[in-house]
């Protein structure tokens, strides 16, 4: 088994199942970029290469094996609610990643459900990484108003 990290680049993402599929892999685990189809995803379908797609679910037409992102944050954010939270922020991960799309679609839909207006002031980007999230973070604590609960829409 070999692991490699794309940091979410698509194009690193294509050069290295171009790598892999050059040297005969049996098959492929991809926590797809937000650029996949235009790459990664043609040397797969090119070279039929069998594939499941982990986390990041896309339309496509392959197997894929991912986490019910929209509702778990909108259980989140219920909960935070419920103990009296209403300025609740929420930090976005990558933007064109399925996860960060359905986890800010389950803040929103919490925030509206509960008839609590969005302050999109505290909808902010994480960039799923660790200091996209400090940056983050720090923007959030230093408002005039901060949040009182906080929503992580960020991939690890």
């Amino acid at each position: 088994m070999l692991v490699s990290d794309t940091s979410d680049d698509p194009e690193r993402e294509r050069e290295v199942v171009a790598n892999l599929v050059a040297h005969h892999i049996r098959g492929l685990l991809v926590s797809p970029t937000s650029g996949w189809l235009g790459g990664a995803a043609r040397v797969i379908r090119d070279h039929q290469v069998p594939c499941v797609l982990v986390d990041r679910l896309q339309r496509a037409s392959v197997d894929q094996v991912g986490v019910e992102n929209e509702r778990a944050t909108a259980t989140l954010v219920e909960h935070l609610i419920s103990r009296g939270h209403t300025r609740v922020a929420c930090m976005a991960g990558r933007a064109g990643l399925s996860t960060t799309d359905e986890r800010v679609a389950g803040f929103r839909a919490a925030m509206a459900a509960k008839g609590i207006p969005v302050d999109e002031g505290l909808v902010v980007n994480g960039e799923s990484t660790d200091n996209g999230g400090r940056k983050a973070m720090r923007m959030l604590l230093t408002r005039r108003e901060p949040p009182r609960g906080c929503s992580s829409a960020t991939t690890p």
